[in-house]
Parts: structure tokens; C-alpha cells; sequence
């Protein structure tokens, strides 16, 4: 059997082979420009409605925390005895507590602090992680396998604390393997 005839006998005929008109052949040639990682991530993250929700609900904490003193009519630390343990209400938004403190304030201010926390530790993070892996990638050889174990052990000790609080609130009641 000839290529011919084996081509019309599996329903592939000469009409599909035609030559490719000389403007589509430059098909496959990207047209579309070629864009950074950060610009790549923030199309990816505005086209995400639960990522957009999310960076407007921390957007708004944080926007409570930074300006506190103008949400809230209140000093954070002001005792007012007629107005104690309070339901929450338009004058109070999160009601008051047992000394007539308003608690919105208080929790303003809790979030400044703690935002200030986060950035202090992660700056303090960066700074000696920089420094130390630095060190390590400077000397190299046995310094670099001592200082990886000191990390590994400062890294377990979340998780022994863990481990010991559990066993101390369990006691004896753990079954032994």
C-alpha cells in the first residue's frame, strides 16, 4: 500500500495538509509584554475577591489602631462610675467595663500596641537573621553546622513548651506505648 492510498484509508486527506499562509507564522511569538513579579502578584491579588476582602478588613483595624483618639470620644484610661458595665450602644461602642472605661478605646489602643509589637519583633527578626545567616555564609564549614543546630534548637523550643504544658495538664492520663 502506498502513502497515498494509507493516508485516504485513515481519513487523512492531501486537503489537510495545505501550507500556512505566510502572515500566521508568527502564531506562536508572544504578543503580550512581559511583566514584573510585583506587577504579576497585584493583578493576581486585586482579581481575588476573598484576598481584596481580607486587605480591607486588616486595612480597617489597622486604620482604628493608627487613629484612635479621633474614632473615639473617650480616653482609654478615664474611669466614669456611672457608666459601668454598660451593653454596647451608640455611645459606647463596645460598651464599658466594670470602672466605666470605654472599651472601644481600650481596644484601639491594644491594637496600636500590638501593631507596634509586630513591627518591632519582625525588624528585630530581619536584622538578626540578616546578621547571622551572614556569618554563616561568610565562614562556612563546621561554623555553619554548629550555628544550624543552635537554630534548630532555638526552633524546637516553641514546641517542647508545648509539649510539656500538654503533659503537665494531662498528667497521668496519657496511655504509655
Amino acid at each position: 500500500m502506498s502513502a497515498i492510498e494509507e493516508k485516504k484509508s485513515s481519513g487523512i486527506s492531501l486537503e489537510d495538509f495545505v501550507p500556512v499562509p505566510a502572515g500566521e507564522r508568527d502564531a506562536d511569538v508572544i504578543v503580550r509584554p512581559s511583566i514584573s513579579y510585583w506587577k504579576d502578584a497585584l493583578r493576581r491579588i486585586t482579581h481575588d475577591k476573598v484576598a481584596m476582602v481580607s486587605l480591607g478588613f486588616i486595612a480597617l483595624i489597622v486604620l482604628l489602631a493608627v487613629f484612635a483618639p479621633v474614632f473615639s470620644r473617650y480616653n482609654y484610661e478615664a474611669n466614669n462610675l456611672t457608666a459601668t458595665n454598660m451593653r454596647p450602644c451608640g455611645e459606647h461602642w463596645f460598651g464599658t467595663d466594670m470602672l466605666g472605661r470605654d472599651l472601644f478605646a481600650r481596644v484601639c489602643v491594644g491594637a496600636r500596641i500590638s501593631l507596634l509589637i509586630a513591627l518591632v519583633c519582625t525588624l528585630v527578626q530581619v536584622v538578626v537573621g540578616c546578621a547571622y545567616g551572614g556569618i554563616m555564609a561568610y565562614f562556612g564549614g563546621w561554623v555553619d553546622n554548629i550555628m544550624m543546630r543552635v537554630i534548630e534548637v532555638l526552633m524546637s523550643l516553641p514546641y517542647l513548651l508545648v509539649v510539656i504544658i500538654v503533659m503537665l495538664v494531662l498528667g497521668n492520663r496519657v496511655p504509655r506505648l
